[in-house]
């Protein structure tokens, strides 16, 4: 909860996980809020009363479309946001405890969208398939749309929620796609949740299947200290032959550029391998970080009310540590 306020966890996950796209749940950014994240562009959908809200982070290599949704069925109890890359549909949702999902929700929303469908987000929705002890209306809804959306859940059982000892797993982080590209996908529960009592949960699977090289922006540059000058004023000479008098501009600058590809490489560009970065962090905040982690599983192997208690605690101070490292060393 807060986008603001874990900002540091999250460039935290950014560098280490490196994704290529993050979907955020209960921002609690109002309207007029903004936030930005190196190397990432950012799309909000902000609640009015500073609460709920979802945040859609694109590595800035990528070229996405934002899907404008229209559907009836979106309150102030649901926010959502949908990309489309490639062949590859995004789908960012929140929904709150006191709303109940219907089956018109998923139909509206998925109605207009072609291509394969990721949808990834805090749905508060409960039922056995996916390892809640108990279900409720909106978990009913989701197994009831399932086939007729040729659509699958990847949740293996495991909690995504850090759970106090006497309550009940809590797997309401659900990641649904499409059927086609269940078997490719892999999906997992990462280790620490940071100050959240949700887990960040992870799906991975082979982009180049659903999204073409056309949607990575390179934004390379040639490297003309490698040059071969000679290779390309012949390759010039030889397309420029049939060229016609009233050749158009697009025409003349493929012929241009086909033949500096043969003739002049291009820079090495990594602009994937890009990370965020806390400029003030140290092996201190690291070691921080490893006992925050340490804490944490020790709790979920034995659910006792010492380890929880423990792991709380260390949640606490590693907060209050690394707000107070970062105060520090911006004074410095």
């Amino acid at each position: 909860r807060s986008l603001k306020a874990n900002r540091t966890d999250l460039i935290n996950l950014c560098y280490i996980q490196n994704p290529d796209v993050i979907l955020l749940n209960e921002t609690w950014l109002k309207e007029e809020d903004n936030i930005f994240i190196k190397y990432y562009n950012i799309i909000l959908n902000n609640r009015r009363d500073g609460f709920g809200g979802v945040a859609t982070l694109i590595k800035k290599h990528i070229i996405y479309n934002e899907i404008k949704v229209n559907n009836t069925n979106l309150t102030d109890q649901i926010q959502l946001i949908a990309i489309k890359i490639g062949n590859l549909n995004i789908i960012n949702i929140y929904s709150t405890s006191h709303n109940q999902l219907t089956s018109n929700f998923f139909y509206n929303l998925l109605d207009n969208i072609e291509g394969k469908v990721v949808i990834m987000g805090d749905l508060n929705a409960h039922h056995n398939m996916w390892g809640s002890t108990n279900s409720n209306f909106s978990g009913r809804t989701i197994v009831e749309i399932l086939d007729n959306l040729d659509l699958v859940i990847l949740n293996d059982g495991t909690p995504t929620r850090l759970q106090k000892p006497n309550e009940n797993p809590s797997p309401v982080d659900l990641t649904i796609i499409s059927s086609e590209i269940a078997l490719s996908a892999h999906w997992s529960v990462l280790d620490d949740c940071g100050p959240s009592d949700h887990f960040p949960t992870m799906c991975t699977f082979n982009s180049s299947d659903y999204i073409n090289d056309i949607f990575i922006f390179n934004n390379q540059k040639r490297n003309f200290k490698k040059a071969d000058w000679e290779s390309y004023k012949d390759k010039l000479t030889i397309y420029s032959t049939d060229i016609a008098e009233n050749i158009n501009y697009l025409e003349l600058s493929n012929m241009i550029n086909k033949a500096a590809s043969e003739s002049i490489p291009l820079k090495k560009n990594n602009q994937k391998n890009k990370k965020p970065i806390n400029p003030w962090w140290d092996q201190e905040c690291s070691q921080k970080l490893s006992e925050r982690t340490t804490a944490i599983a020790n709790f979920r192997s034995d659910l006792s009310i010492e380890n929880y208690l423990l792991a709380k605690h260390i949640q606490a101070k590693t907060k209050r540590f690394l707000k107070k490292r970062k105060k520090n060393k911006f004074i410095e």
